[in-house]
């Protein structure tokens, strides 16, 4: 019979304090309607699995300095617009949240 012992040492680190920011993010092509999700930072020491997702913030979408519209939230942060991005134009988005 093998008996094998080993010593455990729990360490704890502490976690940087995080300044609360907006993550912006989207993919888009030609063949779909514009889609942009915005959520929360976390700290390093958050165990939950999903992002902060924003409920609440303004979005406007702008193609070569003409704004296209104002995206509107469809859920787990996601934030619509029902028109279709366009080749050789320059994009801008702008995020607005109380706080931020």
């Amino acid at each position: 019979m093998m008996l094998l012992l080993g010593c455990v040492r729990m360490t704890v680190f502490p976690s940087p304090a995080v300044s609360p920011q907006l993550i912006v993010n989207s993919l888009f092509t030609t063949d779909s309607t514009w889609k942009i999700n915005v959520s929360e930072n976390t700290g390093i020491d958050n165990n939950d699995f999903l992002p902060d997702y924003v409920s609440d913030a303004l979005v406007r979408l702008w193609e070569n300095d003409s704004l296209l519209g104002e995206l509107v939230y469809s859920g787990n942060g996601n934030y619509t617009l029902d028109q279709y991005p366009e080749i050789n134009k320059i994009y801008r988005i702008e995020v607005e949240k109380n706080g931020f």
